[in-house]
């Protein structure tokens, strides 16, 4: 029996405690706002209660929700502006055959009773429950479709009673790279490097350029690498810049839903060990619930992949290269898979696991 656990086997321990720890808070998290949203519910109960049996008038009733703020605001704490309780009343009045089911934390409603129509409402209500939005996720929903709800309003003054539902979500889209396409760069002036030319392969990586040329090139030359004998022939592309940088990986680790470690094959017998951050998309934390999520979604996506197509953009400010990435887990050919493989990045926002980043 050893003496010492394995530095792989204690990494795997740790992210299992770890995962677990926050699975548990995220529960907890959750249960707490449900709470909480339960008991606005009832507050917002007592005060038209008081409301209908003193039979108090509207400018009655907002002093009222003055002195109820002032008074719970000294004896409780936050939590009792004058504004939210008076959500709370409209949350009772809104939702008095249905509080029951009300799914969603407290921040949720307050947005939703923003909506003045019933079926719109209840639309993005069961929305964001089956699609775990967050505030932040409903609130960019609510603005994108306030033309339509506009509109809405509009046809039901003129007698069409017909919801119109939101239609403007945004999309991600993506142009594909093609493997095995460089940039040509000038070689620096030293005696240890015999080719003018160097193969830039990304990633700061360069290689000289001594394998055999099939055209004359120079500097900046798009080329596209072929195996040839025992090395490789190049051939001058016009390709758009766009195709290049883009590589065959394996999965390392998937840290979250939008972060992962991998082994990238920038080709000529040479990897880099690299974190990359998914271009454009925003996964929750993963000390959320949707966090988690969104991690074990891309867990499941790829577990099956021998490899993945990585497509670089530019790094971020934390120093993680901007990717997009492509798999299928049936298509051996990696080349067919760049062209055809499912786009990683768009499935995690069409799942309602990320947000379209500005």
């Amino acid at each position: 029996m050893p003496k010492t656990l394995a530095e792989s086997h204690y990494n795997a321990l740790i992210e299992q405690i770890a995962d677990t720890y926050h699975q548990a808070k995220a529960q907890t998290q959750k249960s707490v706002n449900l709470i909480i949203t339960q008991a606005n519910w009832k507050i917002g109960q007592h005060i038209v209660q008081v409301e209908q049996k003193q039979k108090l008038r509207a400018e009655y009733g907002d002093q009222l929700i003055e002195r109820l703020s002032k008074d719970l605001s000294e004896q409780l704490g936050p939590g009792f502006s004058v504004s939210n309780l008076k959500y709370m009343r409209r949350f009772y009045l809104n939702y008095k055959k249905g509080h029951a089911r009300a799914q969603l934390p407290w921040t949720h409603y307050r947005s939703l009773l923003t909506v003045k129509d019933p079926e719109l409402r209840g639309y993005y209500e069961k929305q964001a429950s089956e699609h775990n939005w967050s505030s932040r996720d409903l609130d960019r929903y609510l603005k994108l479709d306030n033309v339509e709800r506009e509109h809405m309003s509009t046809r039901r003054r003129n007698g069409n009673a017909s919801p119109i539902k939101p239609s403007r979500r945004p999309t991600l889209t993506t142009q594909r790279g093609q493997l095995f396409h460089y940039m040509l760069k000038d070689a620096p002036v030293g005696k240890s490097i015999q080719s003018s030319l160097m193969i830039d392969c990304g990633f700061q990586i360069f290689k000289e350029m001594c394998y055999k040329k099939s055209t004359q090139m120079k500097h900046n030359t798009q080329v596209m690498c072929e195996p040839h004998g025992q090395g490789y022939a190049f051939t001058a592309t016009r390709a758009s810049r766009r195709n290049l940088y883009t590589y065959k990986a394996v999965v390392d680790r998937i840290v979250d839903g939008d972060t992962l470690l991998c082994w990238i094959d920038v080709g000529f017998e040479t990897f880099t060990h690299q974190r990359l951050r998914l271009r454009r998309i925003n996964c929750p934390e993963l000390n959320t619930e949707r966090g988690q999520k969104a991690r074990l979604f891309v867990q499941r996506a790829l577990r099956d992949c021998d490899f993945i197509i990585v497509k670089t953009y530019r790094s971020d400010k934390y120093d993680r290269y901007l990717t997009d990435i492509f798999y299928d887990p049936s298509e051996p050919v990696p080349a067919r898979v760049a062209e055809n493989g499912q786009y990683l990045n768009a499935e995690l926002v069409n799942n309602n696991l990320a947000t379209i980043a500005d």
